[in-house]
């Protein structure tokens, strides 16, 4: 191969590796399962997912709409996905944490990529959600956690997201929201004894960095320009 089309080569595949790489769904749920449309809500852990909580804590599946109808009928805030979402119940004022977890690893970490974790959260019409927060842990270890989580207006859902960059490969992955007692939300309520926060559209997503990319591009390069050299002198032009 001629030097400048090898350098051309590595400089092709710099380029690709370079470019913007299209982020990959690893895990998603939207808590529409099971169908709560008879009762409008069901109390107990979602399907794959774990509450650890102390006394006072718990959670459950509702659908807007149906689980309060009459004056109450917008007591909860539209899902940011589907028909359904979780939602989460603290003692107000209680500084201790719960954490929704997923049951299981929901994917396994490749060194060089970075995953992200996003999730919709809901403040209701006539409850503090309390202060919320993400976690991202890789075996037992939170890794990546975001910082308090305030101030969501009534009525509405907001996304929020946090990521972490794996250097190992082959670690399971799992996803946490956690909820405090302490009041995060912009009213009071006095009359309630509990904070209450609904959670949607959890998804986790993962991207090569472009770095990373860089790096195999340019690898893939060299072994493709050494074939080249090798198939054009042969096994035995060595030292002819």
């Amino acid at each position: 191969m001629k030097r400048a089309t090898f350098v051309t080569l590595l400089a092709s595949c710099a380029l690709l590796g370079a470019s913007p790489a299209r982020a990959s769904i690893i895990f998603s749920d939207s808590f529409e399962v099971p169908d709560v449309s008879g009762t409008g809500f069901i109390f107990g852990n979602p399907p794959g997912w774990v509450l650890q909580t102390g006394p006072g804590g718990f959670v459950g599946i509702s659908r807007p709409g149906v689980f309060y109808t009459g004056g109450n009928f917008n007591f909860l805030p539209p899902p940011a996905a589907g028909a359904q979402a979780a939602f989460l119940n603290f003692n107000k004022g209680d500084p201790a944490t719960e954490r929704l977890i997923t049951a299981g690893p929901v994917g396994t970490t490749q060194a060089g990529y970075l995953y992200t974790f996003t999730a919709a959260l809901g403040h209701h019409n006539n409850t503090d959600p309390g202060v919320l927060g993400l976690q991202i842990l890789v075996g037992n270890s939170v890794v990546a956690a975001s910082g308090p989580i305030t101030g969501i207006p009534l009525g509405t859902f907001q996304e929020f997201s946090i990521s972490y960059f794996a250097t190992t490969t082959g670690a399971p992955i799992r996803l946490a929201i956690t909820q405090s007692g302490i009041l995060g939300g912009p009213n009071n309520f006095p009359n309630l004894n509990f904070v209450q926060a609904s959670v949607d559209n959890v998804r986790l997503t993962a991207v090569p960095e472009p770095s990373s990319l860089a790096v195999l591009g340019l690898a893939a390069a060299v072994v493709f320009g050494c074939a080249r050299r090798f198939r054009k002198d042969g096994p035995g032009s060595r030292g002819r």
